[in-house]
């Protein structure tokens, strides 16, 4: 068993970017797949159909329904994955900055064969 320690002293942003980018749309595609399985729950318990009933009785005229509740989710489940999309390279900058300054994070690597 042979043990290694190492130090990730650098970041490549632009990896950063790609991975981040990744799990991202992963994350996004989760997100879309959770509320999609949340409307349809909330639709079968009635939720919905007293909730537009109470718009309806207010006065309003618009209508909870599917194509708008994954509009909206989709919509900030983009702006997620806009905002990740900056902030993963940022944060790879942010990190080499401070390696500079304390040496990198350690890492113990053992070998188990």
């Amino acid at each position: 068993m042979a043990v290694r320690n190492v130090s990730v002293t650098r970041i490549r942003p632009g990896s950063a970017f790609k991975v981040g980018i990744l799990m991202a749309l992963v994350g996004f595609a989760a997100w879309l797949i959770a509320v999609s399985l949340l409307y349809v729950a909330v639709d079968a318990a009635g939720v919905v159909d007293s909730f537009n009933s109470l718009i309806g009785g207010v006065g309003g005229d618009t209508a909870i329904d599917f194509p708008l509740v994954i509009a909206l989710a989709g919509l900030s489940g983009a702006i997620g994955v806009v905002f990740v999309a900056i902030m993963a390279p940022l944060t790879a900058f942010i990190y080499n900055a401070l390696t500079d300054l304390v040496g990198g994070l350690g890492l113990e690597l053992t070998d188990y064969r």
